[in-house]
Parts: structure tokens; C-alpha cells; sequence
């Protein structure tokens, strides 16, 4: 979507009604055009600055909360634009009832579900919307909204999870860096003077700490300036070059413990997305597009995509994958059994929550390792910076 603006449009629907609603596209005759082949002559059409836009989104809580009661709505028997009304009335978000009204507009001109969630890409996730897609298709549409709904809130646990581990160890050491920075750059270039004014020389470690002090304050900000490039740099080349981003996929499973966690997280995605889109009744070389768009990582992407040319050819999945070789083995042999007995859903769905629970277990283990091992890498450092701060004082005497 990118190069795309988002526009706030105002016309009238076939039966010459007032519709309004936001659209994302590359300019005001491209809302016209889309819009006219729905039936809606477009009278204005203005363009939302981003900011502008960003805060009339609603929470994404919210919008998975709407769709949790639409599929349950849906199952109880109500038809979809009824069921959209009931929850736009009963939601008093402005942001979510706008978003509702939009999508129920959309439906009322002849619009699937799916093509009205389209015109909301900010809100709706690709992945989301190409499920529900599925179930529009097959006819299951409050099943697929379910099992959509219990995939995003898998996945807001992992993501809450993951904020809540890091953030103790981001407030600390931030802190310290501070701290370490205020003593070299002030503190310790003080001390430092007042002791050479006494024409003594320096112990050994103060002269050190005091070389690290000069280099901080003298090539500090270019240094920092300089990392900030690089790193901008790298996630602006990891986007734009795919060899970049799929050897960065690759080797990041490599790091201890937090390459655990990013394999788990994606195992955990592909296995419950292939679980799910066979569930609704899709082929298998479906199933496998849809994974290798949801599973967020490269290297697994292209993994995929190659099994799904092996099945093209006539390997059975197990086979393909074992091919493959980018998949533990335990993957390998549930597979398998579940081929050979025809239950390959359900041993996939067991995969899926092998792999979240590896997941929180492995957050679980970083967050006990990092937490002290970080105070205690601090500890060490601000404990040189003190003793090399108080020597020249324990000195004092032998130069008096």
C-alpha cells in the first residue's frame, strides 16, 4: 500500500442517499472511479493528513472486540448488515462506530465483507482479511471470524508478553546509560582535575576511565549520530532488498534464546494458519499461500512457497517438507502421522500450540537470564567508574 493517501469522501448511493465514509488510494479521481463502480457518485473528496488519520483509528483491541460479537451475532442468526448495526449502536467509540457504519454502507451497495474490510487497510491486517475472505467463500464465515478472532488474541498475548519481559531491562538500563554518561562526561573529569592540580600522577585505571571520559565527549554524539544511520540504514535495506531481508530472517534464528523465540513465534503462525485455512475447506496449495503470507518471516516464506512447488509436482506435504530441511523434525513426523491418518489438521493445530507455549516458556527464560545479568554487567561497570573516581582520594596522603 505504499505511496497511498487516505481521503475523507462524501456522495450519494443508487437509491440518492447521503454516504460518506474514508478511502485509501492515489488520488481524488481514483476514489471517484472506485467508488463509482460501487454505485456512489463522489461530490467531495479530501485528503486526511496522516496524523489526522492515525487518530481517528480505532484501539485495535476494539475493532477485535467487534469482530468477536459479529461472530457470535452471525451464529446466533442474524444477518450481517444486522448484526453490523447492533454493534455499531451498542459501541460508544466514535472511531469504531464510524468504522462500522462505513463497513455497513459499503454492504448495503452491494459489497461483500470482505471487500468493504479492503477499504480499511489501517485497521484490518491483509492476513485477516483474506481469511474472512475464505469464510465468505465456503460459507463459514462466523466459524472463520472465530478462529480469526482466537489467532489476533494469540497474538497480542505473545506481543503483551514480549513488552512486559523487556521492560524492566529497558527502564534500567537506560537509566544506567545515563548515569554512566553523566559520570563520565562531569563527574569523573572533576575529580580528575582536582587530583592533577596537586601535580600527582594519575593510578592507572583513573587514567583509563578519564581516556574513555575524553573519547565520550569528544566523539560521543558522532558516534551516536552514526549508529543511528546504520540502523535506519539496515531496516530501510532489509525492506528494499529481499536477499538482505531473507539472510537477516535466516540468521537471526541463530542468536541464543531470542532466535528461539523468533522460530517459535513463526513455527506458531504457520501452524496455525495452515490449521485454520483447512479447517474452512481450502486446498492444501492454498493453505500454504496463505501461511507464507502470515507467517512474517522471509526465509520461511520462501520455504514454503518451494513446498508448495514440490506438492505441484506430486510429493506428498511430508515429503516436501522433509525436502525442505528448514523444519524441526518434530514438524516433520506430526506431519506425517497426520497424512497417514488423515487427521493432518489436527496434528498442525497440536504444532501450533506446542510451538506458543515453547514460545512463552522461552520469554519466560530471557527474562530470568537478561534481568540479571544485566544488573550485574552495571553493577561491574558504575563499580570501575567509582573505584577509578575515589582512587586519586585513597591517594591523597602519599602526595600530601
Amino acid at each position: 500500500m505504499a505511496g497511498l493517501s487516505v481521503y475523507q469522501w462524501r456522495g450519494y448511493d443508487r437509491e440518492q442517499r447521503v454516504v460518506s465514509g474514508q478511502l485509501q488510494a492515489n488520488n481524488k479521481q481514483a476514489v471517484k472511479v472506485q467508488l463509482l463502480a460501487e454505485g456512489v457518485i463522489v461530490t467531495s473528496a479530501k485528503k486526511i493528513r496522516q496524523e489526522r488519520a492515525a487518530i481517528k483509528l480505532p484501539h485495535k483491541k476494539m475493532i477485535l472486540d467487534a469482530l468477536e460479537q459479529l461472530a457470535n451475532l452471525l451464529s446466533a442468526g442474524l444477518p450481517l448488515t444486522q448484526a453490523l448495526d447492533v454493534i455499531a449502536g451498542a459501541n460508544a467509540n466514535r472511531a469504531l462506530h464510524t468504522l462500522l457504519l462505513n463497513i455497513h454502507q459499503q454492504i448495503s451497495r452491494g459489497s461483500t465483507l470482505t471487500e468493504a474490510l479492503r477499504q480499511h487497510p489501517r485497521c484490518f491486517q491483509t492476513l485477516t482479511i483474506n481469511l474472512i475472505g475464505i469464510g465468505e467463500t465456503s460459507g463459514k464465515l462466523e466459524q472463520m471470524l472465530t478462529q480469526v478472532c482466537i489467532m489476533q488474541r494469540q497474538q497480542m498475548h505473545t506481543r503483551a508478553l514480549l513488552i512486559r519481559a523487556m521492560q524492566y531491562p529497558a527502564i534500567v538500563l537506560t537509566v544506567a546509560v545515563l548515569v554512566i554518561w553523566l559520570m563520565l562526561t562531569r563527574i569523573v573529569p572533576a575529580f580528575a582535575g582536582n587530583y592533577e592540580s596537586l601535580d600527582a600522577e594519575l593510578p592507572a585505571l583513573t587514567q583509563s576511565v578519564m581516556h574513555v571520559a575524553q573519547l565520550a565527549n569528544s566523539c560521543g554524539p558522532g558516534v551516536l549520530i552514526v549508529a543511528v544511520l546504520i540502523s535506519v540504514s539496515w531496516v530501510a535495506i532489509q525492506r528494499r532488498s529481499s536477499r538482505v531481508g531473507l539472510w537477516t530472517d535466516r540468521h537471526l534464528q541463530s542468536i541464543p534464546i531470542l532466535g528461539h523465540i523468533i522460530q517459535s513465534g513463526t513455527l506458531h503462525r504457520i501452524c496455525f494458519t495452515l490449521a485454520i485455512t483447512m479447517h474452512s475447506g481450502l486446498n492444501l496449495l492454498a493453505c500454504l499461500q496463505a501461511a507464507a503470507k502470515a507467517c512474517g518471516n522471509r526465509y520461511y516464506e520462501q520455504q514454503l512457497k518451494s513446498i508448495a512447488v514440490q506438492i505441484e509436482k506430486g510429493d506428498s506435504l511430508y515429503q516436501a517438507v522433509r525436502t525442505a530441511g528448514a523444519f524441526p523434525v518434530m514438524i516433520e513426523q506430526m506431519v506425517k502421522a497426520g497424512e497417514e491418518s488423515g487427521t493432518l489438521e489436527n496434528m498442525l493445530q497440536k504444532c501450533a500450540v506446542h510451538y506458543r507455549e515453547s514460545l512463552e516458556s522461552s520469554v519466560h527464560v530471557l527474562t530470568s537470564l537478561l534481568e540479571p545479568l544485566l544488573m550485574t554487567v552495571l553493577g561491574l561497570v558504575i563499580g570501575i567508574l567509582m573505584l577509578a573516581m575515589y582512587l586519586p582520594v585513597f591517594n591523597l596522603g602519599s602526595v600530601l
